[in-house]
């Protein structure tokens, strides 16, 4: 009697299919448990979050419209991520299970990031230097544990992803779509779509940017309009909530000032408003009117090195890099960090999907980056808001290493340092190809 044989092949991958669910499985139940052995420490810089987040989630499980009804600081879309948690375990949960739902899908959230993460990677890198990226991107993410599962800015980073990955693809539309609720979620994201048309002009796609601005705006309008049309007085109170704030202690100006203080150079206060803690003096009111300039100013400038790098890729190599498209959009949301007023420990959040992707030595100028700020917050805000010389320094060491990471990346990608892809084979290439079209 014969023995049936079964294909070794395919016993193979299911091994590996479960191996890496297993893997997958136990990296973020180790991740929620330190988060949760972690929260006795930390909890209270968390609380005044999740219990906005908890508010808002209940308002609408009790039917109430956003901004009509009730007030939230953050677009509309940024209502699905605080929800889900207390869908699934009933709006009339305590606390503690809020912040256990709101800590789990949080882990969601991350696993589908770091499979973003590997998808881009894989385009360019090989299969052990995506599997390192990965891990890099784990590294990451549990160096940030005393803050990032208690902030609900995964949810935007994913949407930013898998834009980028679209795009990549070759799906300008669905690429548009995802952008339009990253920016719907949390605002940032709209300074990934300069890149993003940039990238499909600097390869002859001029309808793929159509496509892809065209998409992005509709559908971002058509996320904004039914809450408007509900409450059109109010709708825009998330815009007038963040523009009335004042400059928050971690940015990078009130950084610069508060060494001063530190110094001697000058006096600053600190007060608490809008959920957040601000200097108060005249320099940071005087500070605060070129902010925005200067972020124009440098995102415009990203954008048109973006375009220049990307266009002498397409004529010395063929085709733009897919890399060279996510150093530019990692470049313009450090812009964004670095010239805006605010710059809250969960930012950091936002340079995930990119990070993992970078050479070794800025993946280290991004790990120390998260190091320093989680060193900063929790574990020595007190000292921050105290006006602590160590701790002031430290909040510049962290910005001037943000910088850093900026500088390093748009000096790798700048235009001029592309080569061709061999430098002593393409002449005799072109010569060849001459000799055959002059040939009687």
């Amino acid at each position: 009697m014969k023995q049936r044989l079964r294909p070794r092949n395919g016993t193979g991958r299911s091994w590996r299919r479960l191996f890496t669910i297993a893997t997958v499985a136990g990296v973020a139940l180790a991740w929620i448990g330190l988060a949760i052995a972690l929260f006795s420490r930390v909890g209270r810089w968390h609380a005044q979050d999740l219990t906005l987040y908890r508010s808002a989630a209940s308002h609408v499980l009790d039917g109430q419209v956003p901004y009509r009804d009730f007030s939230l600081e953050y677009p509309p879309l940024a209502l699905f991520p605080l929800t889900l948690p207390a869908r699934l375990i009933g709006r009339g949960a305590l606390p503690p299970r809020f912040a256990l739902a709101f800590l789990i899908s949080n882990a969601l959230w991350a696993a589908a990031l770091a499979l973003c993460t590997w998808l881009m990677a894989r385009r360019w890198l090989t299969p052990e230097r995506t599997l390192t990226a990965v891990a890099m991107f784990v590294l990451v993410v549990f160096v940030g544990v005393p803050v990032f599962p208690w902030r609900f800015d995964f949810f935007p980073a994913l949407l930013s992803a898998l834009a980028l990955l679209l795009t990549m693809e070759r799906r300008p539309a669905t690429a548009g779509v995802c952008l339009a609720a990253a920016i719907a979620t949390k605002l940032y994201p709209v300074v990934l779509a300069p890149v993003i048309v940039v990238w499909h002009l600097a390869r002859g796609d001029r309808g793929g940017a159509v496509r892809f601005a065209g998409v992005t705006c509709i559908a971002t309008l058509g996320i904004f309009t039914p809450f408007w049309l509900a409450a059109p007085a109010e709708f825009f109170s998330f815009l007038r909530y963040h523009e009335l704030r004042g400059l928050q202690i971690e940015s990078v100006p009130a950084g610069l000032l508060m060494l001063g203080h530190a110094l001697g150079l000058g006096q600053v206060g600190i007060v608490e408003n809008f959920g957040a803690l601000h200097l108060l003096s005249p320099a940071s009111r005087a500070v605060m009117p070129f902010l925005f300039p200067t972020f124009v100013v440098g995102l415009s400038a990203v954008a048109l090195l973006g375009f220049g790098r990307l266009r002498r890729e397409r004529i010395v190599t063929g085709r733009p890099c897919d890399e060279t498209l996510i150093g530019y959009a990692l470049a313009s949301v450090l812009i964004f960090m670095l010239t805006n007023k605010v710059l809250s420990p969960q930012f950091l959040i936002w340079l995930l999907p990119f990070v993992a992707l970078l050479p070794g030595s800025q993946y280290g100028f991004a790990l120390t980056a998260t190091a320093l700020t989680i060193v900063i917050f929790p574990f020595n805000y007190d000292g921050l808001i105290g006006l602590e010389t160590p701790i002031v320094l430290l909040l510049n060491v962290r910005n001037l290493v943000l910088a850093g990471l900026t500088a390093s990346v748009l000096w790798r990608l700048r235009p001029s340092a592309v080569r061709p892809p061999s430098d002593i084979t393409a002449p005799v290439h072109l010569d060849l190809e001459r000799r055959r079209t002059t040939r009687p």
